[in-house]
């Protein structure tokens, strides 16, 4: 240092001679230029004082911070002035690290700089209080207080971290319809099989020893993935080189399989898991669920992608198409093998009934395989080739992520397949029910029988549903932080993921379709020994949308041709996509309805004839469905909106429908924090989530109770809301299904 100082002034001394007045000249050239920059930034800055008066008012307010920013530099530079050189470079230093840290962490600037101040001082003051204590050996009381005051600043900073946070307020219940499911054998223990496992597995794989080839009982291939990962180049390319011992241009199809035994072929159901640091790998955590499978009769494979997930070395950009084509290459493995008549899996795969299951990232990729499976070619490159044509019946998405690959910058087409999205209300990595988004977007086009269904499970987090990532749902020393303690208890949680999985999977690839009304009504579930509240979304292929405010930009106008709305007493009528809400992941065009005090209708008046016309199922067999949302901040003691429904025929004559006649309630906003201190909940700003409910009035039950009423002749439905009552409400669809 001494030697680059000597450098430096004999540079200023040859180019200026003497250096006194250099600096303070450089400054004010320096001063000048930024003040023009200013000047001009503020005229342009239309703040309406005209343009010199903009640009000098926009001037005074930079000069004011400008001069506080000095005040603060200078007290800095005084109190550094006052403490010893070394100290101030070294402790200063791990200051900046620390403050640096915490705000890449939590992104939380006021908190970084207050903890970061605090703490510093704290142990500068606790490790002065020491030396006095075992080297000056003076003042020993001052000096022991202050080592007693700092270790117990640390002793309390350590057990908070470690405190799991307080159990949350059980808060408010609701009715939720169920319907009588004991005649079904229970969907979330195991069949009748035994169970073998086994791996297959390509390459070296230098970390994974149950994939190579002295460990698998058959081996696969290795697949060039290089042109789905524009982006895995430079260090990054060589750092996974390194540890893998492969490169993108070999992947490795790898997998954890569970075979039943017994006569097959079986349907094949493939697991995947989501981004999560990838040498800790994330395809064992789902033994518990592919057993599970394997005993009912299902050959199911937890896909091995843990080198596509993120790193200590950086994560690898957009990489949900990737997995996704990943999952099909595993697809064509088997293909391959059960195909084979030399190959000892010949025969042993039911090709027409594959199902896919994703968790996180893994959830999104399971979708896109899906979209991808009937293409001819990659949508961003169409040098890449597709022929895959498989009978993908189903996906499950299991806290799914959502629109992180967007094909032609859109959002990826999903149609013709079942759907099952699971969401847990206290999952803090994916904090949104994104799979919402792919529920609402998938279309039935073909005329066959199609489901999809959503489920909100409350207490749930991310990790849970895989045994190896946990109850935290971030990594050290962010996990920290979490508020864990009112997440429900594992085991049931993946209890509850075995039960809608099981259910599902018997609907759609087994064909006992009994099973969907667990998922038609939420209140089913506690049957099979599951009390937790629920909230659920159902639809298939037999929905006729009379309004789901998408075909125009209307409030007047209903989906079913010739028909019209009205709305009165309302404060607040509007159509619109809350998606971009903090609070919900909501992607659909709704109606929000807010009133106050006065009695308010929303009414719906329908063309004459459009039941006889658009109608083919009995009435007997139908149900009159909405999807309703409660849109209120939840508050303490929170009266449940309890609106009515009117139906209208010609007559005239009416039906009012009360969900409580049917023992349902419309769900509440429930409210939930992720961390255990509420300054740190800004890095999520979601203190409840915003999730429709669909409700089923089967029109048998109206018509043995209103016999008078001329179905043929049905010309209006209306929401009313009392008089005297506040609230504001989410219409996302009305319709009919039938049962």
């Amino acid at each position: 240092m001494k030697t680059i100082r000597r450098l430096w002034q004999r540079f200023l001394h040859r180019v200026y001679g003497s250096i006194g007045r250099t600096w303070s000249w450089g400054t004010a050239v320096l001063g000048i230029l930024l003040l023009a920059a200013v000047l001009i930034t503020g005229m342009s800055s239309r703040i309406g004082f005209g343009l010199l008066g903009d640009g000098l008012v926009f001037t005074a307010v930079v000069a004011v911070l400008f001069l506080l920013t000095v005040a603060l530099n200078d007290l800095i530079l005084g109190v550094l002035s006052l403490l010893p050189r070394r100290f101030a470079a070294w402790s200063g230093a791990m200051a900046l690290f620390l403050f640096i840290a915490l705000y890449a962490l939590l992104d939380q600037l006021l908190f970084a700089l207050v903890f970061t101040a605090v703490f510093c001082a704290v142990q500068w003051l606790l490790g002065g209080a020491l030396y006095v204590l075992f080297r000056v050996r003076q003042r020993v009381l001052p000096a022991l207080l202050v080592v007693l005051l700092g270790l117990g600043f640390n002793g309390a900073l350590v057990g908070w971290l470690l405190w799991p946070g307080t159990e949350s307020d059980p808060g408010t219940t609701w009715q939720m319809a169920g319907v009588d499911l004991s005649h079904l054998a229970h969907p979330g223990q195991d069949g009748p099989h035994s169970v073998r496992q086994w791996t297959y597995g390509a390459g070296a794989n230098q970390r994974r020893p149950e994939y190579r080839p002295a460990a698998v009982a058959h081996s696969s291939t290795t697949v060039d993935a290089s042109a789905y990962l524009p982006d895995l180049t430079g260090y990054k390319e060589t750092l996974r080189r390194w540890f893998w011992g492969f490169d993108q241009t070999a992947f490795p199809l790898n997998g954890l399989v569970w075979f039943p035994d017994g006569e097959g072929p079986f349907p094949l159901v493939l697991i995947v898991h989501g981004n999560h640091q990838m040498e800790d790998f994330s395809d064992p955590g789902y033994e518990y669920l592919g057993r599970f499978l394997a005993s009912r009769g299902y050959i199911a494979v937890s896909v091995d992608q843990n080198f596509l997930n993120g790193s200590w070395s950086g994560s690898i950009g957009t990489d949900n198409d990737a997995r996704a084509w990943v999952l099909l290459k595993h697809l064509e493995q088997w293909r391959l093998w059960t195909e084979d008549p030399e190959h000892d899996l010949y025969g042993s795969v039911d090709l027409e009934n594959i199902a896919l299951i994703g968790h996180s990232r893994g959830g999104e990729a399971a979708a896109i395989a899906a979209a991808f499976n009937g293409l001819t070619y990659y949508p961003d490159d169409a040098s890449e080739k597709f022929d895959f044509g498989f009978s993908i019946q189903a996906v499950v998405a299991i806290a799914p992520s959502y629109g992180q690959y967007r094909p032609a910058n859109t959002h990826v087409p999903l149609e013709n397949v079942h759907y099952l999205a699971l969401q847990g209300s206290l999952d803090s990595d994916v904090h949104l029910f994104m799979g919402q988004s792919a529920y609402q977007r998938l279309r039935f086009t073909d005329g066959q029988y199609w489901v999809k269904a959503a489920i909100y499970l409350h207490g749930a987090n991310h990790g849970q549903f895989n045994t190896e990532w946990g109850r935290k749902d971030m990594p050290p020393p962010l996990g920290a932080v979490l508020k864990t303690a009112p997440i429900m208890d594992p085991s049931i949680q993946r209890e509850a993921a075995k039960v809608y999985i099981g259910a599902f999977l018997e609907g759609t690839l087994a064909g006992n379709t009994d099973y969907f009304d667990l998922l038609r009504y939420a209140g089913s579930l506690a049957q099979f020994g599951i009390t937790n509240s629920i909230v659920s979304q159902f639809a298939d292929s037999t929905w006729m949308a009379i309004a789901d405010f998408s075909e125009d930009i209307d409030l007047t106008t209903t989906t079913l041709p010739g028909g019209t709305i009205a709305a009165t007493g309302f404060d607040v009528w509007r159509q619109r996509n809350p998606v971009t809400s903090s609070t919900t992941a909501l992607d659909a065009q709704a109606v929000e309805l807010v009133w106050s005090e006065a009695p308010a209708r929303y009414s719906l008046h329908l063309p004459l004839g459009w039941f006889t016309e658009n109608v083919r199922a009995s009435v007997d067999s139908l149900a009159l469905v909405f999807n309703l949302a409660d849109g209120r901040s939840p508050e303490a003691d929170q009266v449940p909106l309890t609106p009515a429904l009117v139906l209208r025929d010609e007559n005239p004559g009416s039906i009012e429908i009360r969900l409580e006649q049917w023992n349902q309630q419309l769900p509440p906003n429930v409210p939930r924090q992720f961390t255990k201190a509420a300054p740190l909940e800004r890095r999520y700003n979601s203190p409840f989530e915003m999730v429709p409910q669909t409700f089923f009035i089967p029109l048998q039950d109206l018509a043995e109770s209103h016999p008078d009423f001329v179905w043929q002749e049905w010309s209006g439905i209306e929401l009313q809301v009392p008089s005297g009552s506040s609230g504001k409400l989410w219409i996302e669809s009305i319709g009919l299904m039938e049962l």
